[in-house]
């Protein structure tokens, strides 16, 4: 979590020495920690509410029993459109949340995880012809897809309507 922090820091600085005047004010030691802390909570919040698995197997398996669809949602732990889509969407619109919750099983494949991550990202690139991440498919419960995949604006815009549309 904290090279994830780090990593976000390099880029807002990059982006902001397009001014020169403008003055950074990098943050205390005491702001990376609740950084830190803020990210641990909010990944382990919805791991436990949406029961997030991380393998397309069981998942689908899992998905067969209950007789529910799949969210695929390709991610990494660096991505930071990720967090926004988690934290300003995700977990702030109650009826995404609860649809996610109730009607979906949740299937999160992190394609910079260092075990499994090429596979992941091949398995997108592959499947999905897509690289992007975030990316979230729609798939019934024998794997395959009933959506055409999103990224990070239309899920903005559209995975609230797709996901009632399909459960």
């Amino acid at each position: 979590m904290k090279k994830l922090f780090l990593l976000n820091l390099i880029i807002f600085t990059f982006l902001n020495c397009k001014n020169p005047n403008h003055k950074i004010e990098f943050p205390t030691e005491s702001d990376i920690q609740n950084a830190i802390e803020k990210g641990k909570k909010q990944e382990e919040h919805l791991n436990s509410e949406l029961r997030i698995l991380k393998d397309l197997d069981y998942g689908i398996e899992k998905a067969q029993t209950e007789k529910k669809p799949i969210l695929l949602y390709f991610t990494g732990y660096a991505v930071i459109n990720g967090r926004k889509i988690e934290s300003d969407l995700i977990m702030k619109n109650e009826t995404l949340f609860q649809t996610m919750q109730n009607d979906y099983i949740n299937v999160w494949l992190y394609v910079d995880d260092k075990k499994v991550g090429k596979k992941w990202s091949d398995y997108q690139k592959e499947n999905f012809k897509s690289n992007v991440q975030p990316y979230f498919v729609i798939l019934d419960s024998d794997g395959n897809p009933i959506t055409k995949g999103m990224g990070y604006s239309e899920a903005k815009d559209n995975l609230e309507t797709e996901l009632l549309k399909n459960k």
